[in-house]
């Protein structure tokens, strides 16, 4: 407070007369900085460039509104009429600011669920899906299901004929998710039929295609792999695993985890050894091949499926059951067990039954 020569009793502000000037010279100063980037970072991110262009928007905002507040109200409020033009060019700014960032969030969220529909379209368009396969063949009876997470995962089954007496099965599961993993998938699905096609045992396949792998993994993405290759004539089965899930045999009327012979995944380290495995099945002998995306299945109280509970579906379905029948029986196990707690990875399954030679089928018909 202070008295002027007329002896009349003046009163100010302390706020308007200290933190004003202070205030004006903070907004003008970054309205200065916005329009310096505005000239020299024309190229800039998009929205460093919006913010710049709504800061210099505040800074025309100010001295308008104060102007046509004076014009008025009168110069006498022009603290008042300062302080309010603040007040409303500020809220401009950030209402201004939040809607952009709220929109380009919005088109982000949009843009990733189109990259997760197109990685899904990706991942189930290259899986065999035509269903009894090899109908003609009547040694064996296989069967396979994907069931996608909501994330695109990078999880392929594939099941081929090398030539007239030998089956490969593959079932495997890339690490990450969306658009990415779903292109490793196909580099490793690709990889691993044209080299299983060219011939040599399980584990020299996963070699040849962890070297083609490990020379171009800028992403250091990394798949497990399991493949089989079936001698149909004999029902040898000779495996080999790259860091996947052990395979489970029912070879005497029982399924059991059948403990193979592990290597690292394909992509993790380019020298990496793999080894074979041997599985001699008999008529009526099945195998059962999955990713973790079974054993790993949480519930609400986030317990896992696990891999006991998977043989105890297994063990729970009638015998005589075909291999649909097989892994519908798992998959409705683990959807009890899960009940609504969310899916997070992908559930994939490849069942194979083996009835023996052709000839044998026929002489027993």
């Amino acid at each position: 407070m202070s008295i002027d020569e007329a002896g009349v009793l003046q009163e100010e502000i302390l706020f308007d007369a200290l933190f004003t000037p202070m205030l004006l010279i903070y907004v003008f100063a970054a309205v200065f900085s916005a329009v310096h980037y505005a000239i020299k970072g024309r190229r800039g991110d998009r929205t460093t460039m919006r913010i710049a262009y709504n800061m210099i928007a505040f800074g025309v905002l100010i001295p308008a509104v104060y102007g046509l507040e004076i014009l008025l109200l009168g110069s006498e409020s022009k603290y008042l009429a300062l302080n309010l033009a603040i007040s409303i060019a500020m809220v401009y700014l950030t209402t201004n600011v939040s809607t952009h960032t709220l929109l380009e969030n919005r088109a982000k969220m949009e843009a990733t669920e189109a990259d997760l529909r197109v990685g899904t379209q990706i991942q189930t368009s290259v899986l065999p899906s035509v269903f009894p396969a090899f109908p003609e063949r009547r040694e064996f009876d296989i069967h396979a299901s994907m069931d996608p997470a909501k994330e695109v995962g990078g999880d392929f089954y594939d099941f081929f004929l090398i030539d007239e007496d030998h089956l490969a099965l593959v079932i495997a599961d890339v690490s990450g998710k969306g658009i990415p993993a779903a292109l490793f998938m196909m580099s490793a699905k690709i990889y691993i039929n044209d080299h299983a096609m060219m011939g040599g045992s399980p584990k020299e396949i996963l070699e040849k295609v962890n070297k083609l792998i490990c020379a171009n993994n800028k992403a250091d993405m990394f798949v497990t792999v399991w493949l089989g290759i079936l001698e149909i004539s004999t029902g040898k089965l000779t495996s080999a695993s790259a860091g996947h899930e052990y395979p489970m045999i029912n070879t005497g009327g029982k399924y059991e985890i059948f403990k193979d012979k592990h290597g690292l995944a394909i992509g993790a380290m380019e020298f990496a050894k793999y080894k074979d495995s041997e599985i001699q099945l008999k008529k009526g002998d099945s195998i059962f091949v999955y990713t973790d995306g079974v054993a790993e299945a949480t519930n609400a109280e986030n317990k896992l499926f696990g891999t006991e509970r998977t043989l105890d579906a297994l063990n729970a379905i009638p015998e005589g059951a075909s291999q649909k029948e097989v892994l519908s029986g798992v998959h409705a196990a683990v959807d009890a067990f899960v009940k609504q707690a969310p899916q997070f990875d992908d559930l994939t399954m490849v069942g194979l039954k083996y009835y023996g030679p052709q000839e044998n089928i026929n002489t027993a018909q």
